[in-house]
């Protein structure tokens, strides 16, 4: 489907999905992926994990250039990831560009709130891919897309003690 409502339990793996789902779409030279999170230290750490996966620096600066961070302020826009000496920055996007690609981290976060909602609505994309963690109990309240074809991780795979004891908070079973 084009777009997905991806929905599992914290550390079940929907960020690693989604992850290499956007790898897949920035090898082709032309095409484009916006990763939208509130979360500023969020939205570098995929960046982060993306230029990790590419070999060579030339192509690791090219699929970097591709891919574009939302994070508060939205207001801001989309942000262009360059590599500048080994660091990752931001730098204000072009107005008004097509993504093969958005992915909308703690879209249950985003889209309960009418101005972050907005925001990532606005933006002109071929697919849609949301991310929202059912253990905090938010996503059946929350006023999705219509469109989306809800697909739910069912394991938790990433399983340290911080996170299994921080996911057990949250239960609602």
């Amino acid at each position: 489907s084009d777009n997905i409502l991806l929905t599992a339990y914290a550390g079940a793996g929907k960020t690693f999905v989604a992850l290499n789902l956007m790898i897949q779409i920035l090898e082709d030279k032309s095409k484009r992926v916006i990763f939208v999170a509130r979360n500023h230290a969020l939205a570098m750490s995929v960046a982060k994990w993306v230029g990790k996966r590419c070999q060579g620096s030339a192509k690791r600066k090219a699929l970097l250039s591709r891919l574009h961070l939302m994070f508060t302020p939205f207001d801001e826009g989309a942000r262009e990831v360059e590599l500048v000496d080994g660091t990752l920055i931001t730098k204000p996007a072009a107005a008004g560009l097509h993504y093969s690609l958005q992915v909308i981290d703690e879209a249950h976060h985003i889209y309960g709130e009418e101005a972050l909602r907005r925001a990532v609505d606005d933006c002109d994309c071929t697919r849609r891919v949301l991310l929202s963690d059912i253990s905090q109990g938010l996503v059946s309240d929350i006023n999705f897309p219509q469109d989306l074809k809800v697909v739910t991780l069912t394991e938790v795979v990433r399983s340290s003690k911080r996170v299994v004891a921080g996911a057990m908070k949250f239960q609602l079973k």
